[in-house]
């Protein structure tokens, strides 16, 4: 038995340190004497069978005793018979030590004890000689506690006089052990009376204390000290401190370590599957109780810091003892922890003094109370019953802390990553397995806080995992869980609001009835549904009262999609009948729906329902078309009470005609209320700055003169800015002009009125960093006299506050601010030797840059070639910045990243990871870490090149056909799959995406329409037809809501599926298809239906009503359709408001990705009746400002325009300059217009040039000569205009080579990024002279154009590029390169084209693919090559090319277009190009769609 008392012993000595380490002593004693004095003070708390402090004392006596024979036998008066002396004679313990490497330690440690005892040596000489042999030791005795014993030691052997951090073999410890077992040394550990240490007499309880005890007092005391208790307790801690916390906490770890593995055995612990499945407990057949456990069991696994002491286990009535101590008690052997997870080495190990050693108490104090946590977790006793409130809360504050600090990991480091893999996947586990039980908790204790902080961690989840979670969960925990979070009225940032309403519509599928009030109490977190869950509500809600007064009290913040779905299950006959037939009071009730209402329905309301509201509409939020019908039945223009009409009319005044206003309330003040309305509409987008109404408030503006306004006053008219033009800005004073500044938009200022506002408000000297940043907005209008003035200091700093400004600089602007960072000291950076004579001196090293970082991602590579070095020196500052395709594959390769990087090291290059090559990801060996380096891919905020993205796609391939593709490795890290990944698979693998998968591609297709306008028109097409198979059976009428749930999707529908919407449903819905793009099919088809009789009927037949219906939509009429609507029915206020529409959308973000047809001969046909004579032999109307701003300056003939009144031409000049439909007969009225208004073009002033824009193609040969183009900025204006000439570009070249003295040698970066288009104005013989350093950095701007170059000339210009000076034989050129000279590649030679490689062929952009003359695209590409084009590059081959090209080249375009999948034409032919080909049904296609199922 006295074996097993070994280990009990000291378990139970270092348990005592978990009790408290609170110091009991005088509040005098030090921090670490109080620590280990404690230690010992404290023991009587422990558990039954632990030492107290004089029983220790007591075990030290016992040990002196057997060195002291004439002591033996005593014992105090009145306890148990003395105890008999052991049977261990110190010649025993010799003979253990016969063989050892410790006998010279230990025999020298008993000669110096037996000299320190018989006082023939100091205790200071005894402590300097034996310290290290002690620590030693004492390691030794902790050993024995520890299952598996101790590391290999690295440290020396202990030796006298050695060093203190040595280490025993401590081979004799057995022998000594079982020597043991034979005595009777085991009596030695019995119960003793309590006893004073410092007060401790002799075992008589008379005599003093033992000699040895006053020995150690003397040996650990200093000198003049004896006799004091804490000197005592202090000398032990030096001697021992070191030695004893480290093999303390070397053990702690192995035995929490042997107990996780105890403990799980026994509670086993819950896990995510691959799908976010929780496995391993049943949640409806397991209590909270054994959650709880498994819970904390969990957080011991994963190293949340739980609070013992607030959940229990260390308060005054702690758990009885656990099972595994009575094990130990017993003898039963703890099981070992396979690998120790931790293991302090020596010489890791810091120094502890007394004031380190107490530090990590703490730390100390968290280990035991986990060890005791977990030794306590199995016991199924009432403790846990009685879970007590503090617990509760401190399980959701610890639980709260973790998922708080997840959601915000600081960025480690070097080559950290800023997302933790594990990390995220512990989280995962955490909410998939245990959200039940931390909805039991948060019922319990209400705390918002943590409430906050789970809901936040549910947002960020995948959506799949999330629906996983949810609808795992029982019902009634789902429900408690919604109104949890109605209670806590969340808070969520904009972004995060869809992620609301989808955690609250997977909750509400939790309820079996949807009741109206459930709507009611859901009505905070109804504005973050989808309109789909909304749709899940019965229609007859509707009839509720206080349902209708839920929406009316939210409707502010529900979405117009909501608001529009709502509004229509209004119109169910069997709710309240016919529109016409509604009630006063139901009208009001529904109020916030009714402007969104379908027109058609609108329309129906009489002026009696309309005036019975007439208080309301002003507030509603009425659009065109509602406000319109409104107006017809509030605005009398009879009556002479015009003024207060237009005031009672609030918003809707904006809706008014110019007509109407003049007869209503003539426009005259520019600061009156009327005025002062109407500019707020301009300000909120109601009212269009280009339209009528705003015209007639700049001629009252004009009228009036601006100088009579106050800075703060003009401040209002900051909406109508860019119509001001130049002439009114030049009138205003500086403190008019500042004051305007702050309220300006960045679109506010038009380029030219930012060149003559940057001029004036720029200060010449001591420019300081805050007045430039005040003039960020003014950044566009920069020119050479301008950027002279800043100091390259201050342009530094300020790179923050101009950013935003940059993408607005022209390409001669961003040169000229590049150059400005490439001179220093007056010398220009120029490059390598050999660019030729007017750069560069012959052995000159390139002097690097230091670029503020704004301008990096801006960099030619030609410039980031120089300072790579500079840059990848310091990667971490740089791996956020939004670094283009090209330069981010150019510095993956100076990278040189080794083929093992791990995927914690990619993550850590942020943005740089985005040039990653083909090579790189195709030598990843497992699918595992392929998969999450594509998710990685996919995750970064710059967009995957197409390149990459047919690489990933044609690496998948591969790995599906392999024999052993690794399925099983396929884990649930892998359920984060972004859903960009998803829209972004190949047409082949969409068409075989599980239902779950496709519906998560629509709902981010809603969320982000433009990703959707990034994919090829064969790849929308493609998923909008494989999403609708996933909403409707194949051939049966398309519901309203699957037209709804398709949204953005449904403008590429392919015919016979658009042919399947019932025409009710489509009338109904024309307002939602008014803010799709809409594909070509769909909208030759959309455009057929309209006419049809159920819905619009005969264009011949339309009316007013109809035109407004069809809105935008009537572009999808035939040109001869829309020549057939009655001119009344296409009035100057009607007419004005369609085309408002359609250029509002056309600017739109979305309608600039829309690759729409074009609308030049339908926008003609529409306005032939306002600008054409209403009779074929009345003149031709001349048209007024007001005239041209109702519809667009193309409209008009060169007749019309030359016999405008010359202020009205100046009124709309911003218009016509702005147009880029005027034909050249236009333009050169035009130009004759601004001649009258400007004097000759010899006169023009640089900011007019600028607003002459377009119009200076209008310009003769002679008055082109004329203008003064030394100036780079001027220069630059006539560069960036397409439609010169050849005779035009020539005139324009030779001009500016004669004015600025300049040879074409001598051309550098700025002015050859400033000739633009003109550029092609220079012989081929005179672009030889070009340098070629100078071209390599202005190709980046040069190649995004469409120049009008003869091949000859494109030729030459792409040989610079492999002079010495460019990028060397294109043979070396990587994919970088093409994409950095863009078109300029088509003048490559044809031997050099048709040796590409496939790398280098995905490289050309796809606008350098449609420019190659179509003889040479035929005869340079290959069957093979152009299989290899990317779907960009091949959907860019245009039909003028593909009608050179032979059969097979064609079926390999068309293969590529497809992405691998045969075009309906190709179906049943081969492919021949050696490639694998993607349509063939395979049994590795079936493993890919089974990858997906693991995706997803």
């Amino acid at each position: 038995m006295a074996l097993s008392l070994w280990p009990l012993l000291l378990l139970l000595l270092l348990l005592s340190f978990a009790v408290t380490l609170a110091p009991t002593g005088p509040q005098s004693l030090g921090p670490g004497l109080s620590f280990l004095k404690s230690l010992l003070s404290t023991l009587h708390q422990a558990s039954q069978g632990s030492l107290s402090r004089s029983q220790f004392s007591t075990f030290l006596a016992n040990i002196s005793s057997s060195f002291e024979p004439g002591r033996m036998g005593e014992g105090p008066v009145g306890e148990p018979p003395p105890l008999q002396p052991p049977a261990l004679r110190l010649h025993d313990f010799l003979v253990t030590l016969r063989g050892s490497p410790d006998w010279e330690p230990m025999l020298g440690l008993l000669g110096d004890l037996l000299a320190l005892l018989g006082q023939e040596q100091t205790p200071r000489d005894f402590l300097v000689h034996q310290a290290g042999v002690l620590g030693g030791l004492v390691e030794v005795l902790l050993g024995a506690l520890v299952p598996g014993g101790p590391p290999t030691p690295t440290r020396p052997p202990c030796t006298r006089n050695g060093p203190s951090d040595c280490v025993l073999a401590a081979d004799w410890l057995p022998s000594l052990l079982l020597l043991l077992e034979g005595t009777r040394w085991q009596a030695l550990v019995q119960v003793q009376p309590s006893v004073d240490p410092t007060n401790a007499t002799g075992l008589d309880g008379r005599e003093a204390a033992p000699h040895f005890l006053q020995g150690l007092l003397g040996l650990l005391t200093p000198t003049g000290e004896l006799g004091s208790e804490e000197a005592l307790w202090g000398g032990l801690l030096r001697t021992v401190g070191v030695p004893l916390y480290a093999a303390f906490q070397e053990g702690l770890l192995r035995v929490t370590h042997s107990l996780q593995d105890e403990v799980f055995s026994i509670l086993g612990q819950p896990e995510p599957d691959a799908n976010g499945q929780c496995q391993g407990v049943l949640f409806l057949t397991l209590s909270v109780l054994g959650n709880l456990q498994q819970l904390l069991l969990w957080g011991v696994r994963h190293n949340l810091s739980w609070d013992v002491q607030a959940l229990g286990f260390l308060s005054g009535s702690p758990p009885p003892p656990p099972a595994l101590l009575h094990c130990l008690s017993a003898g039963v052997p703890l099981p070992r922890a396979p690998q120790p997870s931790a293991h302090i080495s020596p010489r890791q190990r810091r120094a502890i003094t007394v004031e380190a050693l107490w530090a990590g108490g703490a730390e100390a104090q968290g280990m035991l109370g986990r060890a005791l946590l977990l030794s306590s977790l199995p016991d199924n006793c009432s403790f846990w019953d009685a879970f007590r409130p503090e617990g509760r809360r401190s399980v959701l504050r610890t639980i709260g802390e973790y998922l708080e600090q997840e959601e915000e990991q600081p960025t480690p480091p070097g080559l950290e990553p800023t997302v933790n893999p594990s990390s995220g996947i512990s989280k995962m586990e955490l909410l998939a397995c245990f959200s039940p039980l931390l909805w039991d908790l948060l019922q319990r204790e209400k705390s918002v806080w943590a409430l906050q902080i789970l809901v936040q961690a549910y947002l960020h989840m995948p959506p799949e995992n999330l629906q996983q979670l949810v609808l795992s969960a029982e019902r009634e925990a789902a429900q408690g869980f919604l109104t949890l979070m109605l209670q806590g009225k969340l808070q969520v940032p904009p972004s995060e609001e869809q992620a609301l309403g989808r955690l609250t519509a997977l909750l509400l599928q939790r309820y079996p009835r949807l009741t109206s009030q459930l709507f009611i109490d859901l009505s905070p977190l109804i504005p973050f549904l989808a309109v789909s869950d909304l749709m899940r509500f019965p229609p007859s809600l509707l009839v509720n009262d206080s349902v209708l007064a839920a929406i009316r009290d939210y409707s502010p913040g529900m979405r117009p999609e909501q608001k529009e779905a709502l509004a229509k299950r209004l119109l169910a006959p069997e709710l309240f009948g016919e529109v016409p037939a509604w009630p006063q009071e139901l009208l009001w009730a529904v109020l916030p729906l009714l402007p969104h209402l379908p027109l058609e329905s609108f329309l129906q309301l009489s002026p009696h329902q309309i005036q019975a509201l007439e208080d309301s509409w002003p507030a509603a939020g009425l659009g065109p078309g509602h406000a319109r019908h409104v107006l017809r039945s509030l605005v009398n223009q009879s009556v002479q009470d015009g003024e207060e009409q237009v005031r009672r009319l609030g918003p809707l005044a904006c809706f008014l005609s110019p007509e109407e206003l003049q007869s209503l309330v003539p426009l005259s003040d520019p600061m009156g209320p009327v005025e002062r309305g109407l500019l707020e509409c301009a300000a909120n987008g109601t009212l269009s700055p280009e339209g009528r109404v705003a015209y007639e408030l700049l001629g009252v503006l004009r009228s009036s003169g601006g100088a009579v306004l106050s800075p703060q006053e003009l401040q209002v008219w900051a909406p109508l800015f860019p119509q001001l033009g130049l002439r009114f800005l030049q009138e205003l004073s500086e403190p008019q002009l500042r004051a305007m500044l702050p309220v300006l938009q960045g679109a506010s200022v038009t380029p030219a009125q930012a060149v003559l506002l940057l001029g004036r408000l720029l200060p010449r000297h001591d420019l300081s960093l805050e007045e430039l940043c005040s003039l960020h907005l003014l950044l566009p209008g920069l020119s050479p006299q301008t950027l002279q003035a800043i100091p390259r200091r201050v342009l530094v700093g300020a790179c923050s506050c101009l950013a935003p400004e940059l993408s607005r600089l022209s390409a001669c602007q961003t040169a000229a601010l590049l150059q400005t960072f490439r001179v220093k000291d007056g010398v220009k950076n120029m490059g390598t030797t050999g660019a030729g004579p007017a750069v560069c001196v012959p052995g000159q090293q390139p002097v690097p840059t230091t670029w503020p970082d704004c301008l990096l991602p801006l960099l030619p590579l030609k410039l980031l070639q120089l300072d790579s070095l500079a840059l990848l020196a310091n990667r971490r500052h740089y791996r956020e910045l939004p670094w283009s395709e090209q330069q981010a594959q150019f510095l993956w390769k100076k990278m040189q990243v080794p083929t093992n990087l791990t995927l914690r090291n990619l993550q850590a290059l942020g943005t740089l990871a985005g040039g990653m090559s083909c090579e790189f990801l195709q030598q990843i060996n497992s699918m595992v870490d392929f998969l999450e380096v594509v998710h990685m891919i996919y995750q970064l905020p710059t967009r995957v090149r197409g390149s990459l993205r047919a690489c990933i796609w044609a690496e998948l391939q591969r790995r599906m056909a392999m024999p052993e593709p690794e399925w099983t490795t396929l884990g649930p890290e892998l359920n984060g799959l972004d859903s960009k990944l998803l829209l972004d698979l190949p047409i082949q693998l969409m068409d075989r995406l599980s239902n779950e998968s496709i519906m998560l591609v629509v709902e981010l297709v809603q969320r982000a329409p433009e990703q959707l306008l990034a994919l090829t028109p064969l790849h929308q097409a493609a998923l909008a037809e494989r999403a609708l198979q996933n909403l409707a059976p194949k051939e049966t009428p398309l519901s309203g809501e699957v037209l709804e749930t398709l949204g953005p999707l449904v403008g590429f529908l392919g015919i016979e599926s658009t042919r399947q919407i019932p025409l009710q449903i489509l009338l109904s819905h024309l307002s939602q298809l008014q803010g799709f793009c809409l594909g070509e099919t769909f909208a030759t088809e959309l455009g057929w239906l309209l006419l049809q009789e159920s819905v619009l009927g005969k264009p011949e037949l339309w009316s007013q009503d109809e035109v407004e219906q069809a809105g935008r939509l009537v572009f999808t009429l035939s040109t001869e359709a829309i020549s057939l609507i009655p001119r009344e029915a296409l009035g100057p206020e009607t007419l004005e408001r369609l085309l408002e529409k359609q250029q509002s959308w056309e600017q739109s973000r979305v309608g600039q990705l829309c690759r729409g047809p074009q609308l030049a001969a339908k926008k003609a046909a529409l306005v032939a009746g306002v600008v054409r004579p209403a009779a074929e032999d009345l003149p031709e109307p001349v048209p007024n400002c007001a005239d041209v701003r109702g519809t667009f300056p193309a409209a008009w003939s060169a007749t019309q325009i030359a016999e405008m009144e010359l202020s009205d031409f100046e009124d709309c000049l911003t218009l016509f300059a702005g147009d880029p439909g005027l034909g050249p007969e236009e333009l050169r009225a035009a130009m004759g217009k601004a001649k009258q208004l400007w004097g000759p073009p010899r006169r023009f002033r640089p900011e007019q040039i600028l607003q002459l824009g377009r119009l200076l193609i209008g310009l003769g040969d002679r008055e082109l000569q004329e203008l003064i183009l030394v100036d780079w900025g001027v220069l630059s204006t006539l560069g960036q205009i397409d439609g010169w000439s050849s005779t035009q570009l020539r005139v324009v070249v030779s001009s500016f080579l004669r004015q600025s003295g300049r040879h074409v040698s001598h051309l550098d970066f700025i002015h050859l990024t400033a000739l633009g288009y003109t550029l092609c104005g220079l012989r081929p013989e005179e672009l030889q002279h070009i340098s070629s350093w100078e071209f390599s950095q202005a190709a980046l701007f040069l190649g995004t154009l469409h120049l009008q170059c003869s091949e000859e000339q494109l030729e030459v210009l792409a040989h610079l590029l492999v002079l010495p000076g460019g990028f060397g034989p294109i043979s070396n050129w990587g994919p970088e390169i093409f994409t950095e000279i863009g078109t300029i590649a088509a003048g490559i030679p044809d031997l050099a084209l048709s040796a590409l490689l496939q790398g280098q062929i995905q490289g050309l952009t796809p606008l350098a693919i449609s420019v190659i003359p179509p003889p040479k695209f035929a005869v340079v590409f290959s069957p093979t090559q152009l299989s290899s084009l990317t779907s960009a590059q091949a959907v860019a081959v245009t039909p003028e090319q593909m009608a050179f090209l032979s059969p097979e080249q064609r079926r390999a375009v068309a293969w590529a277009q497809h992405e691998g999948k045969e075009s309906p034409e190709q179906q049943g032919r081969s492919t021949a190009w050696g490639l694998q080909d993607w349509s063939r049904p395979s049994w590795s296609l079936v493993l890919t769609i089974s990858f997906l199922g693991h995706l997803l």
